[in-house]
């Protein structure tokens, strides 16, 4: 019996980098299982999604930049203390107003 388009799954498209691409490829071949399938069972393996206000994610962004800097030259200049004070500013900002940006977890 056929199933009614209603209750059938959604079809959706997306776009991934190229090294996750191969990623899924290989895998697909290895385990003889679609590429759509195995997509399929990462994403209900990955559990809860967090949403992320894309202005936290640009923050964390330059954040890791900063202690990458700080990491490889043993110091900070005053545009990255700057920064760092802005991102303290930030934490006040942040209200759980959280309705824009999907990550997933690997």
């Amino acid at each position: 019996m056929k199933k009614s388009k209603r209750l059938r799954g959604k079809r959706i498209t997306v776009t991934l980098p190229q090294e996750l691409y191969d990623d899924f490829k290989e895998r697909a071949l290895n385990t003889g299982l679609s590429m759509s399938r195995l997509v399929y069972l990462r994403l209900k393996k990955s559990g809860n999604m967090v949403l992320v206000p894309r202005y936290v994610l640009d923050e964390l962004k330059q954040l890791n930049k900063i202690f990458r800097r700080i990491e490889s030259e043993g110091m900070i200049n005053a545009n990255d203390r700057e920064l760092l004070m802005s991102v303290i500013e930030l934490e006040s900002k942040i209200s759980f107003d959280i309705k824009t940006t999907y990550v997933f977890g690997k």
